[in-house]
């Protein structure tokens, strides 16, 4: 607090009131104004000052415990993996670095809030080290954060002044509250900066001591209902009181048959076996599917699901009788797949975290058999470049055929061992976790299944990245044949391309480029020729239908051609003969008024010939003094001429 009070110079308080202050300020609670200001108004009639004094007083040692107490916050809560966004913890974050950096603006200091965090990470480096580690990262984030609102707040004032008229107009006379939270979730202004603006226009701005509160309270992550879906719904209460299913895929997940006997058999053709190796959906990973064949015959087994600890498999086929021995068959391709899948989500994790930073946490994934995808926090977009790096590490990681670990550990001896990073795929309601551990570079709390080695993986493909949401990106991805044939494809196409271009694919960015500025030059000559034409289309116009009178000449035609033609056609007319006034209607109603430059040297504007000439008509539009632009009407074009010339005389007189 010294320090920071020494580097914005501050005085410190007196010490009288800092004391009256320490008894009393306890019974401030801004959620009871009335109690809060009747406190205050107390505290400053000890020392004969309004309210308005103490306030005044008080207001920059506010700002100065807020910014270190907004910084001290944000620092724990990036270092701890939230990125700033727009969504619940995300947005919390968010508020506090404005906030943050809204206090620090008044206390009229240069110092950024990035600065003061970065003297909290040094402050508390002992207690902290982690953060210390990850310094870089936690002010880069903050950085982007200052800058992006910076930024927003910029354009967001031009938006609360396009705005107030329109309250004006309304006759408003206190700005609404839900604006209010519009233009700060949108556009990053505060209620004090609106209420600056605001006053010019005389609209009250009465945001509340609630107004972040609130803020914070809209954005909140909802929480999560338990949905029990139909098959829960069906069939909870009738495996209730039956033994935990062995699941043998965690024993061999390379099993491809197996034996087991059947438990019970639910109506609607649910099975449930004392053992297992079909895998139930769950941790983003989809079922197995496969056949289980029996003395009645065989069945597919087209989804598998878990009910506390009992493996349920719906059939369709020939259903197996209670009691009787079966062999279950998995479809082993597809689960190669999916545990292939499942192990580069790992890999490919852990690359996330050494390219783009220790900040990097997995909100959610989905493992599939073509293709897979994992949402993580980022404050950026990712670039290509980053790609790439992260790409080649993961791919490096395969190549590298490192041993994948697992293993069960007690809940707590696993959380002082490893940290939370255990917890990327969500918290683990267990005391005992299941742990699968890429050795030296990944370890998770996961229940899915796994390759037993990197290599088993093959080539990993980033296909795409896109992002989701404010500080949530996507990155979609394909491995082994799935990512073979996705090069094959792209390779195809490019062979297709050269083959059209008549060049070879490691040459075709080189003759696209050529193309380019071919095609480039050609525009020019194009656009040079269309000039050529419009000049002289405009020149026979002003020839042809073009009147005469007082020096002056009066074109009003009307031509075919979309607006934009009509309207070039106008211009070059209007440069052609500095002495004209031209009015051109397309078919569409769209007309152009111009008129030259030695019209607008004796006074006479277009926006004035409109409005006299054209309004009394019914005609709509706008522009500038040689320019007028809207929509008109089905008028006589010899009548518009005749009007046109009536004024220009009446103006020339």
């Amino acid at each position: 607090v010294e320090k920071f009070r020494e580097k914005i110079g501050l005085e410190p308080l007196p010490d009288d009131i800092i004391y009256l202050l320490a008894r009393k300020m306890g019974k401030l609670d801004y959620k009871e104004i009335e109690l809060t200001l009747r406190v205050k108004r107390d505290i400053a009639s000890n020392f004969n000052l309004t309210l308005e004094e103490l306030d005044s007083m008080l207001r920059p040692h506010e700002s100065l415990y807020a910014v270190l107490d907004h910084s001290r916050t944000v620092l724990w809560m990036i270092g701890d993996g939230i990125v700033p966004s727009n969504v619940g913890a995300g947005y919390l974050a968010r508020l506090l670095i404005r906030r943050g950096m809204r206090y620090l603006n008044n206390l009229e200091t240069d110092i950024r809030f990035k600065d003061i965090v970065e003297e909290q990470i040094y402050y508390w480096r002992n207690d902290f080290p982690e953060y210390l580690e990850i310094k870089d990262e936690i002010l880069d984030i903050i950085g982007h954060e200052e800058s992006r609102y910076n930024e927003t707040v910029r354009r967001g004032k031009k938006i609360v002044k396009s705005l107030l008229p329109k309250l004006v107009a309304k006759k408003v006379s206190v700005f609404p509250i839900d604006e209010l939270v519009v233009l700060y979730d949108s556009h990053g202004i505060t209620p004090d900066i609106v209420e600056k603006i605001a006053k010019d226009y005389g609209i009250k701005v009465e945001a509340g001591h609630d107004f972040y509160s609130m803020l914070a309270s809209r954005h909140e992550t909802a929480k999560r209902t338990q949905v029990i879906d139909d098959f829960i719904l069906r069939i909870k209460e009738k495996v209730e009181g039956l033994p935990p299913t062995i699941p043998l895929y965690y024993i061999d997940a390379y099993l491809k048959t197996f034996t087991g006997k059947v438990i019970k058999v639910i109506n609607e053709g649910y099975v449930v076996l004392d053992k297992t190796a079909f895998y139930p959906e769950g941790g983003g990973q989809p079922s197995d599917i496969g056949k289980i064949y029996s003395s009645t015959g065989v069945c597919d087994v087209e989804w598998v699901g878990k009910i506390g600890k009992v493996i349920v498999h719906k059939c369709r086929g020939d259903i197996p009788l209670e009691g009787e021995e079966v062999i279950g068959v998995i479809d082993y391709e597809r689960r190669k797949a999916l545990m292939r899948n499942h192990t580069a989500t790992h890999v490919i994790l852990g690359a996330l975290r050494r390219v783009l930073g220790k900040h990097v946490w997995q909100t959610g994934a989905q493992k599939g058999v073509e293709q897979s995808r994992l949402d993580i926090t980022h404050h950026k977009r990712i670039t290509r470049e980053e790609i790439e790096k992260i790409e080649q590490l993961a791919n490096q990681v395969v190549m590298e055929n490192r041993k994948v670990n697992k293993f069960e550990m007690n809940r707590t001896e696993a959380e002082r061992r490893y940290g939370f990073v255990l917890y990327q795929g969500g918290v683990v309601p267990e005391l005992t976790l299941r742990i699968v551990e890429i050795e030296g570079w990944d370890v998770e709390a996961c229940g899915g299944t796994h390759c037993n080695y990197t290599g088993e993986i093959g080539i990993i493909k980033i296909v795409k990245v896109e992002r989701i949401q404010d500080g949530v990106s996507r990155i979609i991805f394909k491995v082994g044949d799935a990512a073979v044939r996705h090069v094959q494809n792209h390779e195809k196409v490019l062979n297709n391309i050269g083959e059209m271009l008549k060049t070879d694919i490691t040459e075709i960015d080189k003759k696209v480029q050529q193309i380019l500025e071919e095609n480039k030059i050609l525009r020019k000559k194009v656009e040079k020729a269309e000039d050529v034409f419009l000049k002289m289309e405009a020149l026979d116009l002003l020839k042809k239908k073009g009147e005469t009178v007082d020096n002056f000449t009066i074109l009003v035609a009307k031509l075919e051609g979309n607006p934009e033609k009509v309207k070039e056609i106008a211009l070059t007319a209007g440069k052609s003969n500095p002495s004209s006034i031209v009015l051109l209607l397309s078919q569409e109603e769209y007309f152009v008024l111009k008129i030259g430059s030695e019209i607008l040297g004796k006074g006479i504007t277009a926006i004035e010939i409109f409005k006299d000439v054209l309004v009394p008509l019914g005609w709509k539009g706008g522009g500038s003094k040689d320019l007028v632009q809207g929509r008109g009407g089905t008028h006589d074009i010899k009548m518009l001429q005749e009007r046109i010339i009536r004024y220009l005389k009446e103006r020339c007189r």
